[in-house]
Parts: structure tokens; C-alpha cells; sequence
């Protein structure tokens, strides 16, 4: 590993960069530690600050909604984390591995945290979107990062309880009972969400309101009889994850719509039958 010498140009470099990281201004900083690695390539504090730079430029929490939605923030943390490697193999020190790890983690969580939010206090307006925004982008993200970054931090845990708690599909779900106990451990005052159904996004494109008598049947059946057990929720976290772009293509298409509406006509017809909280 080299020293950098904090004397000469490139320690001077080296600390206006550090002060650029400190004032979140990491465009600066990404410059002047390629600059130091233009010059010495087998610096490992700058390929530190480069990874950090290089996450904290591509995901700023200030991001306009609409485009944040668009970034790959797998690949953005999968760049920094081609930096530390290169660091590690140079012999960086594993104290300034894991605070650029945990750096990493802070500024990738909170680029997620913002569009999180943004989507909380937007919820009614985005509901109205056609097709209807999903909470996929977040949920699987934030997942990840706290897979990776975050696993005892609380605010972390209580986010992915409540995007989770939406119903929210994705392919590895974390223990969420063992999140709550750890939450609780922290925040003894804690309470659970309650799951939320969600809409029939299905259903309400083919009779056209989420109003109609069979969608309002179909939602007090999912709610009744699905949601209070363990292989209905999955099958409603399955749903969810597919039939947003499945409802948008009915829209679209009447013959498809009318189709779809006799095939879950005759559904209802059937469940109907069925006594009221039957256990499945």
C-alpha cells in the first residue's frame, strides 16, 4: 500500500478530497481521487474514497423522484465495491474497510429512504398512475443494501417491515418475525404493521372500478380468507408482484378485458359457495 504524503501534492489532494466527502460534495471528490490515481495507481486510500465517491455521486438523496426510480443501485454499489477490492488486494487496513463499507451503506440506504418516503407522502396521487406504481424498486433494493450494510440498524429494519407488511413480493423475504424481536429489542414500544391488501389490480381492470360489486367481493374474500394464512399471503405477494403489468395490458385491450371478466365472473360464481372464512 502507499503513504501518501500529506506534504505534498498529493497529500494535499488527498485531504481536499476527504473535505469533499465531509461536505457530501462527492463529485469533487471522485475528481481529485482519480487525479491521485492518474499519478500512483497503487494507492489504497484513494481507491477507498473513489469507491465511497463513486456511490455518493451516482445516488444522491436529492435525486428528482422520477429519475432515481431508473438508477441501478446494484450496479452503482457493485462499481465502489470493485474499488475496495482493488484496495484490500493493495493492503488497505480492514479498520478503513469496514467504515468505507459502512459509509457505502449509509449513503445507498438513504438515496433508498428518500424515494421510500417521497412515495409515502405521495401515496394518493401515485395511486392514480396507470400502470400503478409498485414498491418493488424499493423493497428489493433496500433489501440488499440492508442484507449487506445494515443489518442491525433500526430504521433499515423498520422499512423493510413495512414495505414488506404491503405485501410486497420478492424471491428471498428476510425473517420478519425476527426482524420485529430485534426491532423490539430496540424499540420496545414498537408495533407491527398491519398487512395491507392492496387493490385488485386484475379485477378492477376488467370490470373497470375498484368499486364494482365483484371486485369489492373479491377483495373481502382475499382479506377473509387468503390473508390470515401462510400460503394465502403467498399467494397474494405473488399476485402483486405480476398483475400490475398484467391489468395495464388489459386496459389496453378490450376482447382480453371481456374474457377476463366472464373467467373471474364464474370464479366468483363458485367462491361464493364457499362458507365464509373456510380455512385454505
Amino acid at each position: 500500500m502507499t503513504d501518501i504524503n500529506t506534504s505534498g501534492e498529493s497529500g494535499n489532494t488527498y485531504k481536499l478530497a476527504m473535505a469533499s466527502i465531509e461536505v457530501g460534495d462527492f463529485g469533487d471528490a471522485y475528481k481529485r481521487f482519480s487525479q491521485i490515481l492518474e499519478k500512483d495507481a497503487d494507492n489504497a486510500n484513494a481507491w477507498i474514497g473513489k469507491g465511497i465517491s463513486i456511490v455518493g455521486q451516482k445516488l444522491p438523496k436529492s435525486m428528482p423522484w422520477i429519475e432515481a426510480r431508473k438508477v441501478n443501485v446494484d450496479n452503482v454499489v457493485g462499481e465502489a465495491e470493485g474499488s475496495l477490492k482493488m484496495a484490500k488486494k493493495l493492503g488497505a487496513s480492514e479498520e478503513n474497510l469496514i467504515s468505507a463499507n459502512a459509509k457505502i451503506g449509509d449513503i445507498a440506504s438513504e438515496f433508498l429512504y428518500a424515494i421510500f418516503e417521497y412515495e409515502q407522502c405521495h401515496k394518493n396521487q401515485l395511486d392514480q398512475i396507470s400502470p400503478p406504481i409498485s414498491d418493488q424498486y424499493v423493497v428489493d433494493n433496500l433489501i440488499k443494501i440492508f442484507d449487506k450494510y445494515k443489518k442491525d440498524d433500526l430504521r433499515a429494519m423498520k422499512a423493510v417491515v413495512e414495505l414488506k407488511s404491503r405485501g410486497t413480493w420478492v424471491f428471498f423475504t428476510p425473517d420478519i418475525d425476527g426482524l420485529i424481536a430485534r426491532i423490539k429489542a430496540q424499540d420496545p414500544n414498537y408495533t407491527r404493521p398491519k398487512k395491507q391488501g392492496g387493490g385488485c389490480f386484475i379485477a378492477t381492470a376488467a370490470f373497470g372500478s375498484e368499486f364494482a360489486d365483484e371486485v369489492s367481493f373479491l377483495r373481502t374474500w382475499r382479506d377473509d380468507v387468503l390473508l390470515p394464512h401462510a400460503i394465502g399471503r403467498a399467494f397474494v405477494d405473488l399476485y402483486y408482484w405480476a398483475s400490475p403489468c398484467l391489468a395495464d395490458m388489459l386496459r389496453k385491450c378490450d376482447t382480453a378485458r371481456l374474457l377476463v371478466r366472464r373467467l373471474l365472473g364464474a370464479l366468483i360464481e363458485v367462491l361464493r359457495r364457499i362458507p365464509p372464512y373456510r380455512k385454505v
